[in-house]
């Protein structure tokens, strides 16, 4: 139903919400974003840990891999280093 090219940025899922009568209020906290003040390494970390397990990557090719995976995931390469400890 929200779907489709037209629905894109904050601007439009808010139209498309309070079109079919959402309360801006509802709309406005379901948009926020829970993670705006944490720490990015340690959500980094937090990401890694529920994809990976709590084990530390001892390769490099293991390193690597995960090093892409929060790649494609947002997170900026200086964070993703020091969550993978490369600058230990």
């Amino acid at each position: 139903m929200l779907s489709g090219s037209w629905f894109t940025g904050e601007r439009g899922k808010f139209g498309a919400l309070r079109g079919l009568g959402v309360d801006a209020e509802w709309i406005e906290a379901a948009l926020a974003d829970p993670h705006d003040h944490q720490d990015p390494v340690a959500e980094a970390r937090r990401v890694l840990k529920k994809k990976f397990g709590p084990s530390e990557p001892s390769e490099w090719r293991e390193r690597q891999k995960r090093y892409a995976f929060l790649l494609r995931r947002g997170f900026e390469p200086e964070v993703i280093a020091e969550a993978l400890g490369v600058w230990d």
